[in-house]
């Protein structure tokens, strides 16, 4: 199934009519995550020594998460510039979006599988067209309940999301993991100005699955640079939603 559905999957960045590419927009960044709670896919067979080696193999993917995360927006920055995105940090207004509107703690990373750059929210954006507007309404409310003498550069601003996943997928004998990258960039005006999808994948091995850190490294670099092969498509809307109020 995991083979099919990676098999399928298209590299692309679309940008809506609102974004100019050949300006530059500045982006707080608002949430960027790396994440391994998929790694392995649940199994049917209630075997407790199969799944038990399943725990360990997870939490140690868990436990290389930061190792690896730690400069993947570093890494993403060039090709965001390249699309006009001016990418900055502001912790103290992202966290907001946070649970308990704090930085996410460590443990997190260890339990759930889930690591968050330390300048960023767990927050991500994604659904369907009338969902993701209505969720990004609410985001950018939060994000701006202090307006532009509270951290906010202007009234153009963007907010941008990082989600990068970890899967491990099969192809006939061969084993090895892969990394989907999401991108999106809400605009002030609630649109979706800019989203992008690309995937990569770590070296195969005949039967067994390497989940080294350098392996889950290479996967996600992989990714990375996929963005720089992609040339720009509209994007299409599904409906001209009310412009978000900042007052």
């Amino acid at each position: 199934m995991l083979l099919l559905l990676f098999s399928c999957m298209t590299n692309y960045v679309k940008v809506d009519q609102a974004y100019d590419i050949d300006n530059k927009t500045p982006v707080l960044l608002s949430g960027a995550v790396l994440r391994a709670d998929s790694f392995f896919p649940a199994s049917t067979e209630d075997i407790y020594q199969n799944d038990l080696i399943l725990f360990h193999m997870q939490q140690f993917v868990n436990k290389k998460l930061p190792l690896v995360g730690r400069d993947m927006v570093d890494q993403i920055v060039p090709h965001l510039s390249k699309w006009g995105a001016v990418p900055y940090t502001n912790p103290d207004r992202t966290y907001v979006l946070n649970y308990k509107k704090s930085k996410v703690s460590s443990v997190n990373t260890q339990l759930l599988g889930i690591w968050v750059d330390p300048n960023a929210s767990s927050k991500f954006i994604t659904g369907q067209e009338f969902f993701l507007f209505r969720r990004s309404q609410k985001v950018i409310s939060l994000l701006n309940e202090g307006g532009i003498g509270f951290g906010r550069v202007n009234d153009r601003e963007g907010y941008l999301f990082i989600h990068a996943a970890y899967y491990s997928n099969t192809s006939f004998l061969y084993r090895y993991p892969i990394a989907v990258l999401d991108i999106i960039i809400i605009g002030s005006d609630g649109q979706i100005w800019l989203q992008s999808r690309t995937t990569g994948e770590g070296e195969r091995q005949m039967f067994d699955l390497d989940i080294s850190e350098e392996n889950l490294r290479l996967a996600l670099q992989n990714a990375i640079d996929e963005l720089g092969s992609l040339e720009p498509n509209p994007r299409k809307r599904r409906g001209n939603f009310k412009k978000i109020s900042h007052e």
